[in-house]
């Protein structure tokens, strides 16, 4: 398309620990993936796997339970995600991420 959107999934292969180099976290540069696109991405946004909603869009529940509060402290938690850059997305092993790249006309 001359002008729109594109949808782009990208997803980490190895899982933790498989290899002790292939699984390392990696950083893929659309610029190189696409060079044809870079000059057209006017905007990128992260979504959920299904696309539906923007990640920033969303509010995720807050669960209540019955463990102590310390316990609660100690659940893991997911790392806060600084905004993709327009050319490089990082990867942890076994990650799959979905985004919406916003197209212009050159």
């Amino acid at each position: 398309p001359e002008t729109g959107n594109l949808l782009v999934r990208l997803t980490h292969i190895y899982p933790p620990g498989e290899h002790h180099a292939l699984s390392a976290t990696t950083t893929v540069d659309l610029t190189n993936t696409f060079p044809t696109l870079s000059t057209r991405v006017s905007g990128i946004t992260e979504m959920y796997a299904s696309a539906d909603a923007a990640l920033t869009d969303v509010e995720r529940l807050q669960w209540r339970s019955n463990a102590d509060e310390s316990d609660s402290a100690r659940l893991p938690q997911r790392a806060t995600r600084s905004a993709p850059s327009m050319t490089a997305i990082q990867l942890e092993s076994g990650e799959t991420r979905t985004f919406v790249l916003t197209m212009h006309q050159i």
